[in-house]
C-alpha cells in the first residue's frame, strides 16, 4: 500500500510540474511572428524562407543574395538597433538609422534594410503586417509591392520621410516586397 501511495504521489507532482510549465492556451510560445516579445529567430529563419540564398550572418542579421542587408529588432530594445549595435554615421531619423529602410509591425518589432535590392517579406513573414515606414536612406526612394499573382505596386517613400502610424486604409499595410532603393 505504502508503494502505491509513493506511486500516486509522484505522479501528482509530475503532471503538476507539467501543467504549470505548459503555456497557457494563447500564450506567445515565441512562435509567433505577430506578438510582441523576442521572436528573433522565427522572424530571421521566415526572412531567409522568403529570399533564396538569404544567409543568417548574426542572430538578427541576414544577407540576402542580391547583397541587401537585414536586420531584425525586437519590440522593447532599445539602441538605434538597426545597426545591431555597430556605431552608423549619420544620424537616426524617427528610429531609423541612416542608410536604412525600417519597417515595423503593430507592435513595434523592427526590420531594417540596407542595400539596394528587393526584399520578399510575404510568404512566412511580415504579409500585410506593415505598420509604419521611414526611409532614412540618402537621397534613395524605396518602392512597396502587393502579391496578387503578379507583383502590384503600392506607393514609394522618398529618402527622409517617414509614415507615422499607417491608418487601415492605407495601401501600405498590404506590403509583401520591398525594392529597397
Amino acid at each position: 500500500m505504502r508503494v502505491f501511495a509513493l506511486r500516486a504521489a509522484v505522479a501528482a507532482i509530475v503532471a503538476a510540474t507539467a501543467l504549470a510549465l505548459a503555456p497557457a492556451a494563447g500564450a506567445d510560445t515565441g512562435q509567433s511572428t505577430t506578438r510582441a516579445g523576442d521572436n528573433t529567430k522565427v522572424e530571421v529563419d521566415a526572412l531567409i524562407a522568403d529570399n533564396p540564398g538569404a544567409k543568417r550572418v548574426a542572430h538578427n542579421k541576414v544577407i540576402l543574395a542580391n547583397g541587401v542587408q537585414a536586420i531584425y529588432t525586437p519590440s522593447g530594445q532599445s539602441g538605434s538597433g538597426s545597426a545591431g549595435g555597430v556605431s552608423v554615421s549619420g544620424f537616426v531619423y524617427k528610429g531609423c538609422d541612416y542608410y536604412y529602410l525600417c519597417i515595423w509591425d503593430e507592435y513595434r518589432n523592427k526590420w531594417s534594410f540596407y542595400n539596394c535590392g528587393q526584399v520578399n517579406i510575404g510568404n512566412h513573414g511580415w504579409s500585410d503586417k506593415v505598420r509604419d515606414v521611414t526611409n532614412n536612406q540618402a537621397g534613395a526612394t524605396s518602392y512597396f509591392y502587393d502579391w496578387k499573382g503578379y507583383w502590384d505596386f503600392l506607393s514609394s517613400i522618398p529618402p527622409q520621410f517617414g509614415t507615422g502610424y499607417l491608418p487601415p486604409s492605407d495601401p501600405l499595410r498590404q506590403t509583401d516586397m520591398i525594392n529597397v532603393c
